[in-house]
């Protein structure tokens, strides 16, 4: 399985798109916990638009773009997720900390969402594609393991960055 390009690289995917999902979702909810002092039931609802977005961007991408446009989804959905920083930036800098509520953050969280789904579920359909018969439920567990590891590598990176510019302690 490891031979075949678009198995090895597909993991690739998977790992970066698991980390930065992972790793999103642990600096927002800390940013929402630590530094918007909001509970942990609240912190947990700032996160339902990412993963609402994710499944609507998972369900549009494998109902009907990855067949129309084929592997270009993987480019739009990255794309997408860029929108989302600028968005996300843009909602909050200069936010009145006074204000701030879920609401705020729910349009660029959301977009992010979509652009994660997007690649997801693509990405898993081509990466088993690749792959012969024999070999899927392999290749499925491989994919589980590295979106572990991907997540799990998002997090130590996102974690570190948060805290050393949040300056906690």
């Amino acid at each position: 399985m490891l031979r075949k390009p678009a198995f090895t690289v597909g993991l690739g995917g998977i790992a970066l798109s698991f980390g930065g999902l992972i790793g999103t979702q642990l600096v927002l909810t800390l940013f929402l916990q630590i530094g918007r002092h909001f509970t942990a039931g609240e912190a947990g609802l700032g996160n339902l638009p990412l993963a609402v977005g994710t499944a609507l961007g998972g369900a549009v991408s494998g109902a009907f773009l990855a067949d129309r446009i084929g592997r270009k989804v993987l480019q739009i959905g990255p794309l997408v997720q860029l929108a989302d920083a600028a968005v996300l930036w843009f909602e909050l800098d200069g936010l009145d900390t006074a204000s701030f509520s879920i609401w705020d953050i729910v349009p660029g969280t959301a977009v992010a969402g979509v652009g994660v789904g997007m690649v997801i579920a693509a990405l898993f359909s081509f990466i088993l594609a690749a792959v012969d018969d024999d070999e899927i439920g392999s290749a499925s567990g491989v994919l589980t393991a590295v979106q572990a590891v991907g997540g799990s590598i998002g997090v130590a990176i996102f974690g570190s960055v948060f805290f050393t510019q949040a300056k906690v302690r």
